[in-house]
């Protein structure tokens, strides 16, 4: 199962469905991959989250070693690209 970081519109950060300080977010992530490195670790943003506190949550996991990142993005239905709701 992929380890999922949610960053809330208030700044609010969980794992998985458990909400974490985000100074102890590299620690609970570093649990849950329980020695696989290697692990991917997906970012969610919700869209009206501060850009800022997104970044500070990718930082403090590089920070502690955790690279492997990927960005979780919505995906629209073709032929909307630009177009906003």
């Amino acid at each position: 199962d992929p380890i999922v970081v949610s960053v809330s519109r208030e700044g609010t950060v969980s794992v998985g469905a458990d909400i974490t300080e985000p100074d102890h977010i590299a620690t609970v992530v570093r649990q849950r991959m329980d020695g696989d490195t290697d692990r991917l670790v997906h970012i969610r943003g919700d869209k009206a989250a501060a850009h800022g506190d997104i970044v500070k949550v990718m930082d403090r996991l590089s920070s502690a070693g955790i690279t492997r990142l990927a960005i979780m993005a919505e995906t629209r239905p073709s032929g909307t690209v630009g177009a906003r709701p």
